[in-house]
Formats: structure tokens, C-alpha cells, sequence
């Protein structure tokens, strides 16, 4: 669901809460950080507090051995009191001081040192190059913050008492066993080193979270409780204003809204109040010209109907007229000009008869040479089919050897094939003995003297072998080479047979029309003779024809006269009428649109008269 489609409660609540939200987490960024930082801070002082405290128990040893309050290494040394001097030396004293209350404190405690007579103070590799650090002077502590501790470094400077185990010289045995390393008051070889946990400070950072978002989560429900319970009293005129519009949407124009405040709510009631109330007012107006338009549009639907009824009566019974009219009309038109071709006609027939009474004269004589003609071209016909029927006969002989003549080749290819397969096994015999007389030679290689005739006859044995297997796969060659030339011959006799097939065809269609041809000469023989019969006929119809041919000229052209004068008055009729249908036609043209016009009229007046119903006033 879009943001634009939820409610306008839900939308003021949801981006209050948000707000809130986001109030809360930056509230609780700053309250985590700010525990994180004093917890570091916290860590970091109570570390110098140690070293610190650690180099004033230093300090003060020292001062008491001064002092005489403790005996001075001298005494301690004449004394042969090793242990006691280890426990005087004022850097040891701090030390334990320190490493006393290391758990407790919650805390480990490290001395780090260059070149250490303890193992366990030797450096790793981050605590050197802290130590390099302190010993150059460029720092005076160190604090290295890790994921989960936290280190802090102090440098150990030397002392006049530490030079009694590492000053001067350098080589010689110290008081306690050790070798002094020639090392001057002032100087960093070594460091306090702190070593803190973050486990406890991380615990009051999660407890400070949980706290955070406790205090967050409530301060939200709290303000969205009020939030909701305020947005709900704001809003709940807006509800009935939203029930009054979906009324008024439907038509109930008597909804009035009965807020009465001043602010902007209640202005906007009285402006809805007065919309509705105009609206209410025109609709009422709009029902009175509505009926009215109602009753106008019903006589006018009706008046332009009978009038388009009538209108279409008379285009009717015009259309009729004017066809029957234009088909009169046409009628004479067709009789003047069919009597004017008729006389052309009679003019032309008489014309065309005594032509052709001369031509029949004449053509009489050519058709008499012309049968005879056909007669002999008839009987040539007849000579050239039994030609054209023995040749018919021959082609069909060469066709049935053509196809033996494949068989045959069919049948020495497969030979052929046959003869190769044995060729083979020839092969495969002449291989198998050139092994056996291999076998025969070697065992008789082992019988020595005894096997030298054996070796003999199978070395013989051997080369007829392979001999033998050389002559098979030259004879195989050799059948492979005539296979080919099969295959070629067959391929050819498989076209000659083809050629002999279309052959055949082309003398069979010759024949079937030599024997039609035939026939047509014999009918052309019948058909020339009746047809000189019929020239004779036909001359003596022509000199009657010519006869009566002047009488009928004669009455022809009093027909002309007289549908010439009835074509004129046709033609006057015909567009009188083509006028007067032209006329009608515009007029029911008219009319129909106005009996549109009038219905489209009434639709609208209806729905209109229906939309206004749904209104209530």
C-alpha cells in the first residue's frame, strides 16, 4: 500500500512515531558513545593511577633507604643478604606493589624490557616498538585502545639504585649474579605496562543500550498513545464530513453538517453547507425545465414522425413512377435504335446474300479439289499407322532386352561380390598358414639338424602362403575394379532404360495420333461432301432472301418514324420526374434528421430526467 492511500490519522501518527524513532536512536548513538568514552577514560586513569602510585612506592623506597630507615645495599651486601637486597632495590618494591592487587583490581600487569633477565618481561613485538618509543623520548606514555583491552605503557626511568645491578662497568658480575650492562641514570630500558579489560565496560555499554531503548520504546507509546488520542478528537469532524460528502455523491442533497466551531473545520462546514443548499436550488429548477423539455421533445417526436411517414410514402410511390418511367424511357430507346440496326442489318443481309451467293459460286470448285485433297492425305495416314504400330511394337522388344540385360548385370555384380567374399577367406586361409609355417620353421629351429628338411618345406609352405595371400589381394583389386565397371555399365543400362521407357511413351502417342488424324480425314471426307450438298441448297435460299429483303426495308422505316416521335416525348417525361424525385428526396432527408434530431432530444431529456431523480432535495 502507498503512503498516499493510508489515512490521515495513520499518516500524522506514523510520521510522529518516526520522528520519535529517530529522536530515540540518535539519543541512544550519543548515550553509547558517550559511556563508551567515559569507560575508556575511566580505564585510562585508574591505569596511570597504578603507575603512577607504582612510581611514588619507588620514589619513597628509595627516599627510606636514603634515610637509613632501610639498610643501604652496602650493608646489605657486606651482610651477604642476597634476598634482602632483591627485596630493597625500589623498582622491584613497585613492582610487587602493583602485581599484589593485579586480579582484584581486575587488571594484568606487565614489565616489558629490552634484553630482560626475567623471560617472562620479554617483549612482543608491539610492547618493542613501544619500548623504542619511550627509550627515543618521544612519548611520555602510551595508550593503545584493542577490541577487547585496553593497554597503557609508562616508561621505567633509571635511577642511581638501579645502577647498582646495570651501571658501570659493563661485564662484571652484579651483586645479585647477574652482568651489569653499563647503563647511565636517565635512561628507558623497560616499562610499566596496564593491561585492562573492555569486558566490563562493554557489559554497562549493552546494559546502557537495553536502558536506552527501554526508556525510548516507552516515551514512543507514551506520545503515540497521546498522538492518537489527540489526531482521533482533531479528526472525528473530518469523519462526518467524509460521511455527508459520500451522501451528497449519491444524491441526498439534504445533508447539512452540524459542526459549529470557529476554526478552519468549522469554516469549512459552513461553506459546505451553503454548496449543498445552492446545489439543492438548482437541481429543483433543473426538474422544472426538465418536465417541461420533456412534454416539447414527446410532441415533436411525434409530429416529425408522421411527417417522415408520409414523406416516405410519396418517395415511395415516386421511386416506383420514376422507375417504371426510366425503364419506358429505356424501352423506346432500345425499339428506335434496335429499328435502326435492323435496318442496317436488312441493308447489310441483302449486301452480304448476293456476296455470298458469288463466294458459294465460287467456293463450290475449291471444295470439290479440297475432298479430293483429304481423300489422299486419308490414305497416307492409313500407310504411316501401321509404320508408326510396327515401330511401336520394335521399341517395346528393345525395352524387354533392356531390362534382361539389367538383370543380368545385377546378377555378375552379386557374383562379383561372391567371388570377393571367397577372395577373403582365401586371405585370411594364406594368413593362418604363414603363421603355422612361422610355428613349423621355429620348432624346427629347435629340433636343430633333425628339422632342417621340416624348415625347409615350411619355409616353402611360408612363401606359398604368401605368395597366395599377394595373388588374393591382387585378384580382389582386381574385382573391386570390375564391381566399379558393373556399377558404371549398370548405371548406363539403367539410363538406356529409362531413354527406351520415354521412348516407348513417344511412339504409343504417335500412334494414338496417327489413328486420330486418321479419323479426322475420314470425317473431313464425309463432312466436305455434304458440305457441296449444302452450297446447293444454299444458293436457292439466297435468291429468295434477296427477294423479300426490300419488302421488309420498306416497313422498317416506318417504324423508325414513329418511335422517334415517342422517344422525344419519353425523354421530356423522364426528367420532369428525375426533378420531381430529386425534390422529394431532399424534403424526407430533412425530415429524418429533425426525427433524429427529435429522438436524440427525448434520450437526453430522459437521461436527464433520470440523473435529476437521483438527487434528493
Amino acid at each position: 500500500m502507498n503512503f498516499k492511500d493510508l489515512s490521515l490519522k495513520i499518516k500524522i501518527i506514523l510520521i510522529s512515531v518516526i520522528g520519535l524513532l529517530l529522536l530515540g536512536i540518535i539519543i541512544a548513538l550519543v548515550y553509547v558513545n558517550d559511556i563508551e568514552k567515559q569507560a575508556v577514560d575511566g580505564i585510562i586513569e585508574k591505569s596511570r593511577a597504578i603507575v603512577l602510585t607504582a612510581e611514588a612506592t619507588r620514589n619513597e623506597m628509595a627516599k627510606k633507604i636514603d634515610m637509613g630507615v632501610i639498610k643501604k645495599f652496602s650493608q646489605l651486601i657486606e651482610e651477604g643478604n642476597t634476598e634482602g637486597l632483591v627485596e630493597a632495590v625500589p623498582v622491584l618494591t613497585a613492582i610487587n606493589s602493583v602485581r599484589v592487587n593485579a586480579k582484584e583490581a581486575n587488571y594484568e600487569f606487565r614489565v616489558p624490557k629490552i634484553s630482560p633477565r626475567n623471560s617472562e618481561n620479554e617483549p612482543t613485538e608491539l610492547e618493542k616498538e613501544v619500548l623504542l618509543q619511550l627509550e627515543r623520548g618521544d612519548i611520555k606514555e602510551k595508550v593503545i585502545q584493542e577490541k577487547n583491552q585496553i593497554r597503557f605503557f609508562r616508561p621505567i626511568v633509571l635511577t642511581k639504585e638501579c645502577l647498582l645491578c646495570h651501571g658501570s662497568p659493563a661485564g662484571d658480575p652484579d651483586p645479585v649474579g647477574g652482568i651489569k650492562e653499563g647503563w647511565k641514570v636517565g635512561e628507558v630500558h623497560g616499562a610499566f605496562q596496564i593491561i585492562s579489560s573492555l569486558s566490563k565496560a562493554k557489559e554497562i555499554q549493552k546494559n546502557g543500550v537495553i536502558k536506552i531503548v527501554l526508556i525510548v520504546v516507552g516515551i514512543i507509546l507514551i506520545i503515540g498513545l497521546i498522538m492518537t488520542l489527540t489526531v482521533s478528537f482533531v479528526l472525528k469532524p473530518l469523519a462526518q464530513y467524509i460521511e455527508n460528502f459520500n451522501k451528497a455523491s449519491s444524491g441526498d442533497l439534504t445533508v447539512r453538517s452540524n459542526e459549529n466551531s470557529k476554526d478552519e473545520i468549522g469554516v469549512l462546514s459552513n461553506y459546505f453547507n451553503s454548496f449543498i443548499k445552492s446545489l439543492s436550488e438548482m437541481i429543483s429548477k433543473v426538474k422544472i425545465e426538465s418536465a417541461k423539455t420533456s412534454e416539447i421533445s414527446s410532441d415533436l417526436s411525434a409530429t416529425t414522425e408522421e411527417t417522415l411517414s408520409s414523406l416516405e410514402e410519396m418517395r415511395v410511390n415516386t421511386e416506383n413512377l420514376k422507375s417504371k418511367i426510366d425503364h419506358l424511357d429505356s424501352e423506346v430507346n432500345s425499339s428506335f435504335r434496335s429499328t435502326a440496326d435492323v435496318k442496317k442489318f436488312v441493308t447489310n443481309l441483302v449486301d452480304l446474300i448476293s456476296s455470298q451467293s458469288a463466294a458459294i459460286t465460287e467456293s463450290s470448285a475449291s471444295i470439290e479439289e479440297m475432298t479430293a485433297s483429304i481423300q489422299a492425305i486419308a490414305k497416307v495416314t492409313e500407310e504411316k499407322k501401321i509404320l508408326a504400330s510396327e515401330l511401336e511394337k520394335t521399341a517395346a522388344m528393345g525395352e524387354s532386352e533392356m531390362e534382361e540385360t539389367v538383370q543380368v548385370i545385377n546378377k555378375v555384380s552379386e557374383s562379383a561380390n561372391s567371388i570377393l567374399d571367397m577372395i577373403n577367406v582365401i586371405d585370411e586361409i594364406a594368413s593362418k598358414t604363414d603363421l603355422l609355417a612361422m610355428n613349423a620353421a621355429i620348432e624346427a629351429a629347435h629340433a636343430g639338424e633333425f628339422g632342417k628338411g621340416f624348415a625347409v618345406v615350411a619355409d616353402e609352405i611360408r612363401m606359398l602362403a604368401e605368395s597366395s595371400s599377394e595373388s588374393a589381394k591382387h585378384i580382389a583389386h582386381s574385382l573391386n575394379q570390375i564391381s566399379e565397371y558393373i556399377k558404371t555399365s549398370e548405371d548406363s543400362t539403367s539410363r538406356t532404360g529409362a531413354m527406351f521407357n520415354k521412348i516407348v511413351s513417344g511412339i504409343k502417342e504417335v500412334t494414338g495420333s496417327m489413328h486420330e488424324m486418321n479419323q479426322s480425314t475420314h470425317e473431313l471426307s464425309t463432312g466436305s461432301t455434304q458440305i457441296l450438298e449444302a452450297l446447293t441448297s444454299l444458293i436457292q435460299i439466297t435468291q429468295d432472301v434477296q427477294t423479300a429483303s426490300s419488302d421488309i426495308d420498306d416497313k422498317i422505316e416506318n417504324i423508325t418514324s414513329s418511335l422517334n416521335s415517342l422517344n422525344m416525348i419519353s425523354a421530356d417525361t423522364k426528367n420532369g420526374m428525375s426533378e420531381m424525385n430529386i425534390g422529394i428526396n431532399e424534403i424526407y432527408s430533412a425530415a429524418g434528421i429533425i426525427s433524429n434530431a427529435g429522438v436524440q432530444n427525448a434520450e437526453t431529456v430522459k437521461n436527464l430526467d433520470d440523473l435529476i431523480k437521483k438527487f434528493k432535495v
